[in-house]
């Protein structure tokens, strides 16, 4: 039987990828919570006006510690606003939580990711440089993977994280 996949990068710049009727579609976060509500619930009733089951990953997230306060504000609200309206479209906080994936889990899934790791040099700059630089790497190679699996998408930064989830949701 075939099935709705719905892949949610939840930060404000994050996406939602999913795939309906063997076509993929990726669109940039909405910036308001009613925004986000419509956004779901348009994909849910997709789904369930052909009786098709969804299965939904929601990316789990946390702040960084070199976040500022407004920031991770910003953030942690966003995520909350799509919990809520899961919440509210399937009526049952368990699997809201079983969906969540830890980001870990679905990078391990794609193939040739480079290593977050580097040579720590002591020097608190320089290390902070070398990590976002290591991060930069890592995006970029994640937005390549998402532009060649998806050529008839335009992948870019915001929403190829997004798209390598939902890719990931069709792998064993």
């Amino acid at each position: 039987m075939q099935k709705m996949l719905i892949a949610i990068d939840p930060g404000w710049s994050g996406a939602i990828a999913f795939s309906y009727d063997n076509k993929v579609f990726v669109e940039r976060m909405p910036q308001s919570a009613f925004g986000i509500f419509v956004a779901l619930k348009n994909m849910q009733e997709m789904a369930d006006g052909e009786m098709m089951p969804v299965e939904w990953m929601l990316e789990k997230v946390h702040a960084m510690p070199r976040d500022g306060k407004v920031s991770a504000w910003s953030f942690a609200e966003n995520v909350g606003i799509i919990k809520g309206v899961l919440a509210g479209l399937l009526l049952n906080d368990d699997r809201i939580e079983k969906m969540q994936v830890d980001p870990r889990s679905w990078q391990n899934k794609i193939p040739n990711l480079p290593s977050s790791k580097f040579e720590k040099t002591g020097d608190k700059k320089e290390d902070e440089k070398a990590a976002r630089k290591k991060k930069q790497e890592r995006k970029n190679f994640l937005r390549d993977f998402a532009q060649e699996k998806y050529p008839h998408l335009s992948v870019n930064l915001k929403n190829g994280d997004a798209l390598c989830m939902l890719w990931t949701m069709t792998q064993p």
